[in-house]
C-alpha cells in the first residue's frame, strides 16, 4: 500500500489562515459570493483560507472555503450557511437599541434623556431580547 509522504501532512495553520468577517447589515449572500466584494482584501487571502462571516445583526452565519484568488477578487464556496434566531424588535418609544461601536457594543439607551440602561451586548438580538425582558422594570 502506497503512503502519504509526511511533507504532504502538515498543521493547518501553517498552510492557510481563518477570517472573521463581519458584514455589514444588509448584505446578502449573493453579495459575499461576488467576487469583487472581497477585492480589496484579496492581497491577505490565500487560496483554501477559511471565513467565518456574521453581519453586524448576527441575523446569520456562514462558513466558506476560498477558491481562489487574484487582484480583481476572490471566489468562495459557501460551506455551511445558517440564519440564526432572530427576535421580534420590541414596540416601545421609550427605548431603543442602538450599535455603540467595538468597545460598547449594543446598548439599550432610554429615548427620554439618552440613558444608557445596558451596554456591552453582543449582538442586536441580545439586546432586544434584553429589552423585552426588561420593559416593565423600565416602565
Amino acid at each position: 500500500m502506497k503512503q502519504l509522504k509526511e511533507s504532504r501532512f502538515s498543521v493547518s495553520e501553517f498552510e492557510s489562515n481563518t477570517w472573521r468577517v463581519t458584514v455589514e447589515e444588509g448584505v446578502t449572500r449573493e453579495d459575499i459570493l461576488h467576487p469583487a466584494y472581497f477585492a480589496h482584501c484579496a492581497r491577505r487571502i490565500t487560496p483554501f483560507d477559511r471565513m467565518e462571516i456574521l453581519d453586524d445583526l448576527s441575523s446569520f452565519y456562514a462558513e466558506a472555503l476560498v477558491l481562489s484568488v487574484n487582484r480583481n477578487g476572490v471566489r468562495l464556496q459557501i460551506l455551511h450557511w445558517h440564519e440564526l434566531d432572530a427576535t421580534e424588535p420590541v414596540d416601545t418609544d421609550e427605548c431603543e437599541v442602538k450599535w455603540t461601536g467595538p468597545h460598547g457594543k449594543f446598548a439599550v439607551v432610554r429615548t427620554a434623556d439618552k440613558a444608557t440602561l445596558v451596554n456591552q451586548i453582543s449582538t442586536k438580538i441580545e439586546a432586544q431580547r434584553w429589552l423585552a425582558e426588561n420593559t416593565r422594570k423600565i416602565a
